[in-house]
C-alpha cells in the first residue's frame, strides 16, 4: 500500500498510516486548503481511498454527497 502526496510516493501499513502520514505532511508544508494536493491510497496500482484536507479518508472517487467515509479525521 502507499499514499500519493503532490506527486510523491510513500509506503504506508494501513489507511490510518497513510492518514497520519498526510496530516504530517499538510502540517509541516504549510498548505493551505485552497493549496492541498491531491492525496491517494493505492494498493499495487490500484486506487482505494482518497484523503482530503481535514485527513477524512474516503472512497476514490471524486467527492459528492452520497461519497462514503472510510475513516474519520482524527481529533485534535
Amino acid at each position: 500500500m502507499h499514499v500519493t502526496i503532490n506527486g510523491l510516493s510513500f509506503n504506508c501499513a494501513s489507511l490510518k498510516d497513510a492518514q497520519l502520514m498526510w496530516i504530517s505532511a499538510r502540517v509541516t508544508s504549510g498548505w493551505g486548503a485552497s493549496d492541498v494536493p491531491n492525496v491517494f491510497v493505492y494498493e499495487g496500482r490500484r486506487r482505494i481511498a482518497r484523503i482530503s484536507y481535514n485527513g477524512r479518508v474516503w472512497s476514490p472517487e471524486r467527492w459528492t454527497v452520497s461519497s462514503k467515509l472510510l475513516l474519520e479525521a482524527p481529533s485534535a
